[in-house]
């Protein structure tokens, strides 16, 4: 384990880079980070450039996605199924785009 677990952090986790710069590159297969919700853009950044494949964002994801519906139920007297998914879709995709420029990627 690198120091990052599933979930809500109540403290930011000390990520054991040497560790890390040690293992990534001796493998022949791509490393997985799970536990990536709530990481800085830094570390984020610097994982990527240690050679992490993949980081997940599994708490993220669904924190976004129950944002979305909150806000949509409170805005309708009686939810509408529909919007309230529009709004999870789209808090989502804030996340996910916001995650990806933490990453460096371009739009």
């Amino acid at each position: 384990p690198i120091g990052t677990a599933h979930g809500r952090y109540d403290e930011p986790p000390r990520i054991r880079w040497e560790y890390l710069a040690n293992v990534v590159p001796a493998l022949n297969c791509g490393f997985v980070v799970h536990g990536g919700s709530g990481l800085q853009d830094r570390d984020l950044r610097d994982l990527a450039a240690a050679g992490v494949a993949k980081i997940n964002f599994s708490t993220d994801l669904k924190t976004a996605w129950g944002k979305g519906v909150s806000s949509g139920s409170l805005t309708n007297s009686v939810p509408e199924p529909l919007a309230l998914l529009k709004g999870a879709e789209a808090e989502v995709a804030a996340m996910a785009l916001g995650k990806l420029q933490a990453l460096g990627a371009h739009e």
